[in-house]
């Protein structure tokens, strides 16, 4: 009791308040998830917009009183997820969106509203079986499969693993972040451009080794970069992290400022338009979603970090990380045209398909409107 009053009291103190009633909204934003909430408001401008905060960010104070009248249990989890249905009760959106499909207070949410609303996840990263498993056996007591009503997801792929979890009407669009920036052909004088894994954080891991993103080995292959480049008169930039700053970046790595682009979140896929070449030390969305963009990549990645699958593509380097090796693979692969690159590389065409503004979604959520206004 004492345990949960010190939750309670701590998450009061730091949320923000309002104390007025939800008006109607036509789509609630699941969670506040910044750069998802930003882009689709800015493809959906011709919709009455709110974001339902599920991290406690912000708590409505009028919500909150009258759902705890409704109360049966002090329980934290069931406090919290009374007052998100309440909070969708008095909206009565049309539609309920997230993009984390981790989040499993969604799945209940859907469960209990009993609302003429659609409740729909747009699939932000890559989807892998063994998380989903180790997640959702969680929930999974006599329920097969969780139930909403769409999963907007990456590919062919992405929704053959899915539908052995969810109970939903699937649909493919690609990534809804590389759709929200149209395709852009400026390939001058722009030739290589490393994508890079760093964070300040990984400096401090111990075991790097196992870990998914290997610093010690991105600042080698930048070194290797910046000398073949320098050697054929190349164009070489580093496009960093989303938010990572220059400073922490070039202290490691001891390079000069000049190679680095600031990553803002939104940028990354206005810049990567502009290069011949994009290459990864590690496991990246932007893979895909530059293939879509029709950009061929080679992946430079440590050796115990590759899959059979990776194995398989001609533009991976399957060697040591020298000078020799690492220069074959970019000439073998910068000179090839994009038809070229996607044979030599199997299944690299038939992944994440582009979508130029979202059309498809657009289409799904427009038809919906027009269904639910027949409907009410």
């Amino acid at each position: 009791m004492i345990k949960n009053f010190f939750y309670y009291l701590n998450l009061l103190l730091k949320c923000r308040y309002k104390f007025k009633k939800p008006a109607k909204k036509q789509i609630l934003l699941y969670d506040q998830g910044f750069l998802f909430n930003k882009q689709f408001k800015q493809n959906f401008k011709e919709f009455n917009i709110d974001i339902l905060y599920t991290r406690l960010e912000e708590i409505n104070l009028y919500v909150l009183i009258k759902s705890l009248f409704k109360l049966k249990t002090l329980s934290k989890d069931f406090i919290f997820l009374n007052y998100l249905k309440t909070y969708c009760v008095l909206c009565r959106p049309d539609w309920i969106i997230t993009s984390n499909h981790n989040d499993l207070k969604f799945y209940r949410l859907k469960k209990i509203i009993n609302l003429n609303t659609r409740f729909a996840i747009i699939q932000r990263s890559p989807i892998f079986e063994l998380h989903l498993k180790n997640l959702f056996n969680k929930v999974f007591n006599n329920e097969k499969k969780l139930i909403i009503d769409y999963f907007f997801c990456f590919d062919d792929f992405s929704k053959k693993i899915l539908k052995n979890f969810l109970n939903t009407k699937f649909v493919t669009i690609g990534s809804f972040k590389n759709n929200c920036s149209p395709l852009l052909k400026l390939e001058k004088n722009k030739d290589i451009l490393l994508i890079s894994g760093f964070s300040n954080k990984f400096i401090n891991v111990n075991d790097k080794k196992n870990y998914e993103i290997d610093i010690e080995y991105e600042k080698k292959l930048v070194k290797l970069l910046i000398l073949i480049s320098q050697k054929q008169n190349l164009n070489f930039k580093i496009l960093l992290k989303p938010l990572t700053k220059v400073s922490e970046y070039i202290k490691f790595n001891q390079i000069k400022e000049d190679y680095c682009i600031f990553n803002n979140g939104f940028n990354n896929y206005s810049i990567i338009d502009k290069f011949r070449l994009l290459l990864f030390p590690n496991d990246s969305t932007l893979i895909f979603e530059g293939v879509a963009r029709r950009k061929k990549f080679c992946l430079v990645q440590p050796n115990y970090q590759l899959d059979n699958e990776k194995m398989k593509w001609s533009c991976v380097l399957k060697t040591d990380l020298n000078y020799d090796n690492l220069n074959d693979l970019i000439n073998s692969t910068i000179e090839q045209d994009f038809k070229t690159f996607t044979s030599n590389n199997i299944k690299l065409d038939k992944q994440i398909p582009f979508d130029e503004n979202n059309n498809i979604l657009k289409s799904y959520i427009n038809s919906e409107k027009k269904e639910l206004v027949r409907a009410n």
